[in-house]
C-alpha cells in the first residue's frame, strides 16, 4: 500500500477541508485527480478503497455520500447502513476486526436509485435508495466528533465504468496433453474474475472455467484426438455481473505427428575400463503436427546410491539465496521421501527467512494426516487429496506451479490442485528438511533426489523421469541434489549453477544412508520435449550406468511415450546390457634370462 490517510482528530488531517470533524473530498475541486461526476445523472458510480479500523467509539460514519446514504461502524463491531442523518433502524452486515485491512467497494446506480456494498469481494447489500440520487459531487469521511475513533483509508478509487475492459492479446500454446492460454492483465480495479470459453468451432460460447482477477494464465488439460481445432475466447466479469466484450479469438490446431527412431535396438557392453557408456539415437517426426515425447527406462534394478536421513531434531540442508530460485509464477519441485514419523507440516523444501521470526515465501511439506501441503503468504495452507502417505514407505512427491495454481502429484498420480500466488523474497533461503523457523516443523525421515525446475512439468513428464537419474543439464533444471556423496557436510548441486547444499545440525556419521530406491540404469537427455512437424529429427543421448551392477546380461527397454500413439501403447527400443568385470589378466613383469636366436 502507499501512504495512508488516517482519520481521528483534526490534528491528523492535512491539506483538507475540515468542518466539525468531517473530511470532505470534493470531486469537482480544482487540481483533484477524480472524474467530475456533477454532470453524471445516469449509469453507475463505483467507489473502492482499503479500510482499517484502529480504535472505535460508540458511533461513527465511515462512508457517506450525497443525498444521505451512510455506511457506519457501531460499538458492537458491525458495519451498518442507513439513509437518514439520525442513523435509525440500521441493518447489520458483518463483524469487523480491529487492525485488519478490508477491501470496501460500493456501487451507486443512478438510473434505478439502488446501491450495493461489498467487503472483501462478498456482497452484503443490494437495496433501493429511499432518497433519489441525482448526482454525486462529494465524498465524506466522518468521525462525528468522536475523538477516540481512528481509521485508515488507502488506495481510494472513484470509477464510473460499469463493465470491465476487454482482455487483450490472448495466445495459446500446445503442450503435451494440454493447451496453455496467456493474456494481458486487465488494468481495471473493479472486476471479480475471467471467464474462459472453448469450442471446436469458431466464436466459442461454452464456458469451461473461471479464474481470479490476478490470473493471466490458464492450462486446459485436454488430450485431443488428432487434427482437432480448439477455439478460445475470454471475458472479464465486473462486480455487478456485467461482462466485458470477448477477447480476440485464438485457435490451437492439434495436428497428427508421425514418430520413428533409429537405431531400433542397442547392444551395450560394460567392463572394467568404464562403468558408464553413452549412445545416441534419433527420434524423427515426419507428420504434420508437433510431436510431444518423454522417455524412461523400464527396468526395476537395485542401482543404489546414498541419501540423507533427517532425524527430526532441527537438522536441514541450506541451499542458499541464489536469484535462480526466483521462479516467477512457474516451478516444479520434486523429491523422494520416506517418512519415519508424520509431523505436522514437516518441511521438505522451503524458501523462508534465515532467522527464527517470520518471513515465508513458500513451504512444501508432508502433513501429519498423510497429505502433502503447500503454504504461501497469499493463500495460506492448502493440501492434496487422498495422497495416502504412511510411515515407512517411499513416495515420490511433486509440486507444480502454473497458471496461478499449484498441482500435487504423489508417485506420479495427480492428487488435486489449489490457488497459489508466488511472491519472491530474494533474502529468503532455500532449505531441504525444515522450515528453519522452529523445531516443530522438521521432517523426520529420509529424503532423496531433490529437483527444482523453472518450468511446469506435465503429468507424463513427471512419470517419465521419477525413476531416472538426471544428467544435470536438462532444459529448465535449476537445481538437482541426488545426495550420492555418502559422506561429508556438502550435498553437491549436479547442475552447472553450483548451489551446493550445506548440511546443518546433522550428525555426519549417521545422516548418510544407503538409498534403496529403484533406479533405471538408463537415463536420457533430453528425456522429454517437443519435435516440430515436417521431417524434423531430435538426437537423444542415452547413458547406461553400470554402477553397483554384478556381472551378467540385462534386458531393458527405452520406453517412449508420445502424442503420436494411443497413451497405453508405448513404443519400446530394446537395450541389451552385458556386464563383464572379469576380462583376461594382462601379462606383466616378464623377465627374459636368455635369448636363442635361430636363423
Amino acid at each position: 500500500m502507499g501512504n495512508d490517510w488516517q482519520f481521528n482528530t483534526p490534528a491528523h488531517l492535512t491539506n483538507s477541508s475540515i468542518i466539525n470533524g468531517v473530511y470532505n473530498i470534493d470531486l469537482t475541486s480544482t487540481g483533484n485527480t477524480f472524474h467530475d461526476f456533477t454532470s453524471q445523472t445516469s449509469g453507475k458510480v463505483y467507489v473502492e478503497y482499503d479500510w482499517k479500523l484502529i480504535t472505535n467509539d460508540w458511533t461513527a460514519c465511515i462512508y457517506p455520500v450525497e443525498d444521505m446514504i451512510y455506511l457506519r461502524y457501531d460499538w458492537l463491531g458491525n458495519i451498518t447502513y442507513d439513509e437518514t442523518s439520525a442513523f435509525t433502524t440500521p441493518t447489520s452486515v458483518t463483524q469487523i476486526n480491529f487492525t485488519q485491512w478490508y477491501d470496501v467497494k460500493i456501487c451507486y446506480d443512478l438510473d434505478n436509485d439502488t446501491f450495493s456494498f461489498w467487503i472483501d469481494g462478498i456482497q452484503y447489500i443490494t437495496d433501493a435508495a429511499t432518497n433519489s440520487i441525482s448526482f454525486i459531487n462529494s465524498i465524506y469521511f466522518l468521525n462525528l466528533n468522536a475523538p477516540n475513533f481512528v481509521q485508515q483509508i488507502d488506495e481510494f478509487i472513484v470509477y464510473n465504468d460499469t463493465a470491465p475492459d476487454t482482455p487483450q492479446n490472448l495466445t495459446a500454446t500446445e503442450n503435451i496433453n494440454n493447451i496453455t492460454l496467456n493474456w494481458d492483465a486487465v488494468p481495471e480495479p473493479l472486476f471479480v474474475n475471467y471467464k474462459i470459453f472453448r469450442n471446436t468451432t469458431a466464436n466459442p460460447t461454452t464456458e469451461i472455467a473461471e479464474v481470479g482477477p490476478s490470473v493471466t494464465t490458464y492450462v486446459d488439460a485436454v488430450r485431443s484426438s488428432q487434427n482437432t481445432d480448439y477455439y478460445y475466447r475470454i471475458k472479464a466479469v465486473g462486480l455487478d455481473g456485467q461482462e466485458s466484450d470477448y477477447s480476440n479469438e485464438i485457435v490451437e490446431v492439434q495436428l497428427k505427428p508421425d514418430i520413428s527412431f533409429n537405431p531400433t535396438e542397442f547392444e551395450i557392453k560394460l567392463n572394467t575400463s568404464s562403468s558408464t557408456h553413452t549412445d545416441n539415437f534419433n527420434m524423427n517426426n515426419s507428420g504434420n503436427g508437433k510431436l510431444n515425447y518423454s522417455i524412461n527406462g523400464d527396468d526395476d534394478l537395485d542401482n543404489f546410491g546414498s541419501c540423507l536421513d533427517f532425524d527430526g531434531s532441527y537438522d536441514y540442508v541450506r541451499l542458499g539465496t541464489d536469484s535462480i530460485f526466483d521462479f516467477g509464477q512457474t516451478f516444479t519441485i520434486s523429491a523422494w521421501i520416506k517418512p519415519e514419523t508424520l509431523i505436522y507440516h514437516g518441511g521438505i523444501v522451503s524458501k523462508v527467512i534465515s532467522t527464527l521470526v517470520g518471513g515465508y515465501t513458500f513451504m512444501l511439506t508432508c502433513n501429519n494426516n498423510g497429505e502433502i501441503a503447500a503454504y504461501n503468504e497469499n493463500n495460506g495452507w492448502q493440501e492434496s487429496n487422498n495422497a495416502g502417505i504412511i510411515v515407512g514407505n517411499w513416495y515420490h512427491i511433486t509440486f507444480v506451479l502454473t497458471g496461478g495454481r499449484i498441482y500435487y502429484y504423489v508417485n506420479g498420480e495427480y492428487c488435486g490442485d489449489d490457488p497459489f500466488v508466488y511472491s519472491d523474497n530474494t533474502a529468503h533461503h532455500m532449505f531441504v528438511g525444515n522450515w528453519y523457523i522452529d523445531n516443530a516443523h522438521v521432517f523426520d525421515g529420509i529424503i532423496d533426489d531433490v529437483r527444482i525446475w523453472n518450468l511446469a512439468l506435465t503429468h507424463n513428464e513427471i512419470e517419465a523421469s521419477m525413476h531416472n537419474e538426471l544428467i544435470g543439464a536438462e532444459t529448465g533444471l535449476v537445481g538437482y541434489w541426488n545426495f550420492n556423496e555418502g559422506s561429508g557436510n556438502i550435498a553437491y548441486d549436479s547442475t552447472p549453477n553450483g548451489n551446493n547444499g550445506v548440511l546443518t545440525q546433522m550428525n555426519l556419521s549417521t545422516c548418510w544412508v544407503t538409498s534403496n530406491l529403484p533406479r533405471s540404469i538408463l537415463s536420457f537427455n533430453p528425456y522429454f520435449g517437443i519435435i516440430n512437424a515436417g521431417r524434423v529429427s531430435q538426437q537423444i543421448e542415452m547413458i547406461t550406468d553400470g554402477t553397483n551392477l554384478t556381472d551378467g546380461v540385462y534386458n531393458i527397454n527405452a520406453v517412449i511415450i508420445s502424442n503420436a500413439i494411443a497413451p497405453d501403447d508405448n513404443l519400446e527400443i530394446p537395450v541389451t546390457v552385458k556386464v563383464d568385470y572379469n576380462p583376461p589378466v594382462a601379462v606383466q613383469n616378464v623377465v627374459f634370462t636368455s635369448i636363442d636366436v635361430r636363423r
